[in-house]
């Protein structure tokens, strides 16, 4: 018990200052489209049938995706024998509000599912490490080394797969359409560790080109990705407007991820989720339209300024 109290103690630290380095200015800015974001989305879910089942697996999915790009687990496995037991409670803390709100919704069955499948986390192993490092490389591990690192540490060719299982099966809904908003959402998660400086200084093209290419491949990749389920929504209930209203939403979503991580970097996960929280608004309440336009401009400003001071050489 005093280790996982002590280990508790030191993740809370840690946390204390990433947010210290964020600025609490932004963090009052950021905390309440958070909570606004999450509580509506939440909800909205909630009260579908379908959805109660998306809430778990959205939630174990964040936990599995958080456990594969820890960097101390040969640490902890040094320090403490049953490092295992520190991991479970630290991810059943995460997921706790998760089952309280399953819970409110008498979603008896995903909550089962949830709390069933969280002790298996701490087992799964970490992606092994890319081999050869002195070979050659394609330009798809080059350039988009953040998708190729992305599908490895979420599976996100099995969440693909599912997906365009669950797109077939309610085509005729619009249930269809959240599967390809969660698979945005997931697309983001890739975007969230930053590579290291090396990259940035050395990558041959300018400041605006290396923004621009940056956002541009991001952006490739989501709409390939996500043309099976624009075709599914587009000859459903929601038809062809629909799916490209979802496809727009993604696509700026994606681009102001991208944007927020060099904006910020190398600690730019908060503001990134702050920017799904204040897109996820946007689908409850078209108000928040302004702010976001307000907020692209902003990380595009605030992006080029700051990678100036990596991107010495322009």
């Amino acid at each position: 018990m005093q280790a996982i109290q002590h280990y508790l103690g030191l993740r809370l630290k840690i946390l204390a200052r990433q947010l210290a380095e964020l600025g609490w200015l932004r963090l009052l800015l950021l905390a309440p489209l958070l909570v606004a974001a999450c509580g509506q989305a939440v909800r909205l879910i909630g009260h579908h049938p379908v959805g109660q089942w998306v809430l778990p697996v959205m939630g174990i999915s964040s936990c599995l995706s958080m456990h594969r790009q820890r960097r101390d687990l040969a640490f902890l496995q040094s320090v403490a024998p049953h490092y295992r037991r520190l991991l479970l409670v630290e991810y059943a803390l995460w997921q706790l509000p998760l089952w309280v709100v399953l819970a409110c919704y008498k979603a008896w069955l995903p909550l089962l599912l949830s709390v069933a499948l969280l002790p298996l986390i701490p087992y799964v192993a970490k992606p092994r490490a890319e081999q050869g490092a002195g070979r050659r490389k394609s330009l798809v591990h080059s350039e988009l080394f953040e998708w190729v690192s992305g599908y490895r540490r979420t599976s996100a060719w099995l969440v693909w797969g599912v997906g365009v299982g669950v797109a077939i099966w309610q085509r005729h809904n619009t249930v269809a359409a959240l599967v390809l908003i969660l698979w945005a959402l997931l697309l983001t998660f890739f975007y969230k560790t930053p590579e290291d400086p090396v990259m940035v200084l050395q990558y041959p093209l300018k400041l605006n080109a290396f923004l621009r290419r940056k956002v541009g491949l991001a952006l490739t990749a989501y709409v390939l990705t996500s043309l099976p389920y624009v075709v599914l929504i587009g000859t459903g209930a929601a038809g062809w407007g629909g799916a490209l209203a979802v496809l727009l939403w993604g696509a700026v979503t994606l681009a102001m991820v991208v944007l927020a991580k060099y904006a910020f970097y190398p600690h730019a996960s908060v503001v990134q989720v702050g920017v799904v929280a204040l897109a996820l608004l946007i689908v409850v309440n078209s108000f928040y339209l302004v702010l976001l336009a307000a907020a692209f401009a902003g990380l595009v400003w605030k992006s080029q300024r700051h990678l100036l001071q990596y991107r010495w050489h322009d």
